[in-house]
């Protein structure tokens, strides 16, 4: 098995039967978020975070908190990890 001492490590999350939340952390301290709704239909989720850090990129999405992921929304957040 390759290792990379680089790689990040991810984990996701499944939001209803069209939506999903990925996070990855960097060795960096750095985590990269993208939330989406690959959907018609809204999908239930709380967000932005401040922990999320500053959005690098959003379709179909407020600037301030939501309660639901519109229809065919996606959006990119960074972040400094907790040390």
């Amino acid at each position: 098995m390759l290792q990379n001492p680089i790689a990040p490590r991810g984990r996701w999350s499944r939001l209803g039967e069209t939506a999903l939340e990925v996070e990855w952390t960097f060795p960096v301290s750095r985590v990269l978020r993208l939330v989406a709704n690959l959907g018609p239909a809204a999908v239930p989720h709380m967000g932005p975070r401040p922990e999320w850090g500053r959005s690098l990129y959003a379709l179909g999405l407020g600037r301030e908190g939501w309660v639901e992921l519109p229809p065919w929304s996606v959006g990119w957040y960074l972040s400094e990890a907790e040390r």
